[in-house]
Order: C-alpha cells, then sequence, then structure tokens
C-alpha cells in the first residue's frame, strides 16, 4: 500500500485527498495547523455579517469522515521534510514516512504596495 501524504487542507489540499480517497490502496495522512478549511471565497459575505463562521467553514475531520477509512487527518503543524529520506517531521519532533507528498498550504495575501504600511497592520482575508 502506498502512503500519500498532504501538507494543508486548502482547496487544492481537500480535492487531493477527496481523489485519492477513491483508491483504497492509498494510505493518506492529511495535515493542517487547523482542523477547519476557511473558504476564502465567502470572505466579503462573512466580512458583511450575511453568514456567520459555520458558514464559511469546513470541519476537516468531518469532510475526511465522509470520504473514506483510508484517510487519517492530523492537526499538526509540520516544521519540515527530507526528499531524501521520504520524511515530513513536525514541530513536536515527530516524523512520518511517505511514498509521495503533496504540499497544498494555500497562498499569501498580495498586499498593493502603493498602501503605506498595509502589510505592517493588516491580516488580509487568509485567516478568520
Amino acid at each position: 500500500m502506498k502512503k500519500v501524504i498532504i501538507i494543508g487542507a486548502s482547496y487544492a489540499g481537500l480535492y487531493a485527498a477527496k481523489e485519492l480517497s477513491k483508491n483504497k490502496n492509498i494510505e493518506i495522512l492529511l495535515f493542517d495547523k487547523n482542523d477547519y478549511h476557511y473558504m476564502q471565497v465567502e470572505a466579503y459575505g462573512f466580512v458583511a455579517t450575511k453568514y456567520n463562521t459555520s458558514e464559511v467553514t469546513i470541519g476537516i475531520n468531518n469532510f475526511v469522515q465522509k470520504l473514506n477509512s483510508n484517510i487519517t487527518f492530523y492537526k499538526k503543524e509540520i516544521h519540515s521534510f527530507d526528499s531524501k529520506t521520504n520524511t515530513i517531521t513536525t514541530i513536536e519532533k515527530k516524523t512520518f514516512n511517505y511514498d509521495y507528498l503533496i504540499i497544498a498550504t494555500g497562498s499569501l495575501t498580495n498586499f498593493p504596495i502603493q498602501v503605506p504600511n498595509i502589510q505592517k497592520y493588516s491580516t488580509g482575508i487568509k485567516t478568520l
């Protein structure tokens, strides 16, 4: 059985988990520092109080349970990975082996340089 580690429960990470879960011969380990996925495309509705938190997030444990039993979710932050030994290491120094690694950690906010100090005083819409 092949082992796939997915770092990040972003749109891409969750989609990869969903597609790979269709193959019973793949063990999937999904890592994210949060136990929810924030649907960023709904941010403006959330800010405008059109939606509440539960309407703009997906619980990762619930998402994984609906897919397949060959997925394990770890609410852990990854410290490093080593492509020579095919291992990842968490912040707590726990090591996991993999056959394939998918890095799907999302993106960063592109702050416009025309606004002075925007990066210093703003968090963008990447977090709740």
